[in-house]
């Protein structure tokens, strides 16, 4: 890693699978402009084009995100591999994301539905864990399923004395995070009476000081 944690390399290794693969990314933040790879140096099996190396290049900035990833063999004319645009305006945010389906033959894969995933959010964000913070999204996967999210970030602080703290501590800030998840599927081809319809998920956390950290799903 240098200075950027955006700019790195690594390396990663599986016994169980033998394994030796190659990641890295260049950021040039005077141009928001950043170039990634992933590249397979050993693997047993190569099943598929991403098996021998993934390429991509994107755009950020404050209110816009956009790029795209290649194979660089790709086994058809389909290019890009993969690619996604995010806007944002105050705090409204939407995005759309391109990814084929694994051994999709669709003869125009833009076109197919399931090949896309939207999604649109409303929050008030905050880059301090000090402040409250929100976040309600709606996410359309593949056009099989709908998903509603919401998350929510709590700051209690309390004038009271703390035992685990110093003497000169005379408050405590409880941080509580909750979040939950709905998914349904809309599929129309899948029967409706099927157990897997719906899901609904539920998280929490309470951190009541530095010591002590609770989790819940």
């Amino acid at each position: 890693y240098l200075y950027d944690p955006h700019t790195f390399v690594d390396v990663q290794v599986s016994t169980s699978e033998p394994m030796l693969k190659l990641r890295s990314c260049a950021y040039f933040p005077e141009y928001r402009l950043g170039a990634f790879g992933t590249i397979p140096l050993l693997m047993g099996n190569r099943l598929s084009s991403e098996d021998y190396a993934v390429l991509g290049v994107r755009y950020g900035s404050e209110n816009l995100s956009i790029g795209a990833s290649f194979v660089p063999l790709p086994e058809s004319a389909e290019v890009p591999y993969g690619a996604w645009l995010v806007g944002r305006k105050g705090s409204l945010c939407a995005g759309a994301q391109y990814k084929p389906l694994s051994g999709n033959k669709h003869p125009m894969p833009y076109t197919d539905p399931k090949n896309w995933n939207y999604a649109i959010s409303y929050g008030v964000a905050s880059t301090s864990p000090l402040s409250p913070s929100f976040n309600f999204s709606l996410e359309l996967a593949r056009n099989t399923q709908l998903i509603a999210s919401f998350y929510q970030h709590l700051v209690v602080q309390r004038r009271i004395k703390n035992p685990f703290e110093d003497d000169q501590v005379v408050g405590i800030t409880n941080y509580i995070d909750l979040g939950l998840e709905l998914a349904t599927g809309i599929d129309k081809s899948k029967p409706a009476e099927s157990g897997n319809n719906s899901l609904f998920q539920l998280g929490a956390s309470w951190q009541a000081n530095k010591n002590f950290l609770l989790k819940v799903k």
